[in-house]
Order: C-alpha cells, then structure tokens, then sequence
C-alpha cells in the first residue's frame, strides 16, 4: 500500500533549520559551563551570538516568505492569543505571531548575554560586578524563555494537530490557506495581521 503524498508545505529552509539546531545546541551545551566563565564558555557564547547574527543577515536578505524579519504586532499576538484559548488557530506559514515574538526575544537575549559576557572582561570594568550580575540575570531570562518557547510548541503542536518539532527538522508544515490578493496569503499576511 503506497503512502498518501506528502501535503505539507515547505516552510524552513535548510540554513534556517540548521541555525535554530546550532543555535538550541550552542545554548544548552554553553549551560554546562556557565559556572567557569571560561574560554569555553566564551567561545561557545561568541559562537551562538554569530550564529543569531547569520540568522539575521539571511532574514534580511530573504525579506519575503518565513525567513524574513518582520516582529509580529502586539494586536496580532493578542489575537492569536485570543485564538489558542478558543481553540481556533489557523496554521501559520512560519511562526505564529506568539512563535515570532519568542524568536525575537531568544536572539536578543543571546545576542545580550554575548556583549555583557564581552563587557565583563573588559579592565575598564576590573572589580565592578555589574556587568556579571546583569550577565546571570539574563541567563536565568534565557532559561525561562526557553522552557516557555518548548511548552509553546508543544501547545501549538496539540493545537494545530501537527508536529512542529518535526517541522523544524524536514522543514514542511501543514498551512491553512487564508484568502489574499491570489487566493493565499503571503507568509507576512498570515503571520502578522
């Protein structure tokens, strides 16, 4: 008996599903070592802020479709939140408003926790503890923005009936079409209203 075809769209290209796993990976193994502040520990904090720092020039320079940069407004996560609690949702072409938003603020925060990390070797801050207390707090930032992205996508998982995790690695999703100028919305227009 033949497998039914596959009807999934391809929505993640391979660059970006390779940066979001170097990304998750470089974050949780830097966790293990947080405590040396060591060369290790710098170098892998370096290594994920290039990596955000790639991300961001390929959304840049692919501006259109999933991989573009475009933060997701406030009323469209207050109605995609509306939507998760109705049972509602529509499947995205990329992240959902809330799954934007979370992207955003994990690629800040690494990309923060790479310069107060820098600035604390810094001699001009020789003694000062700042720059390492503002660099703890923003790991423990980090942490709960993580735990919170994993129960999204778990949540969104249930929601959608489908795995997102498995999306991010083969890079096909299920998306709902949604009426635009051609008959389906641009990515922008499903992801951002």
């Amino acid at each position: 008996m033949a497998l039914p075809p596959d009807t999934r769209t391809l929505v993640w290209t391979v660059p970006i599903r390779l940066g979001h796993w170097c990304l998750a990976a470089l974050v949780v193994v830097n966790l293990f070592f947080n405590d040396t502040g060591g060369k290790v520990h710098r170098y892998i904090g370096y290594a994920a802020a290039a990596v955000v720092a790639l991300r961001l020039i390929y959304g840049l320079v692919h501006r259109h479709g999933p991989s573009g940069l475009r933060p997701p407004s406030p009323s469209a996560c207050r109605a995609h939140l509306r939507a998760m609690f109705s049972g509602e949702v529509a499947r995205a072409t990329g992240h959902n408003p809330l799954g934007a938003a979370m992207t955003f603020a994990l690629w800040s925060l690494v990309l923060l926790l790479a310069l107060t990390g820098w600035v604390s070797r810094w001699d001009l801050f020789w003694g000062d503890d700042w720059p390492i207390v503002i660099h703890e707090i923003l790991t423990i930032v980090l942490q709960v923005c993580i735990v919170t992205h994993l129960l999204g996508v778990i949540a969104s998982s249930l929601l959608e009936r489908q795995n997102l995790v498995r999306a991010m690695v083969d890079g096909r999703k299920q998306v709902d079409e949604v009426p635009g100028r051609d008959g389906r919305a641009s990515a922008a227009e499903v992801t951002h209203r």
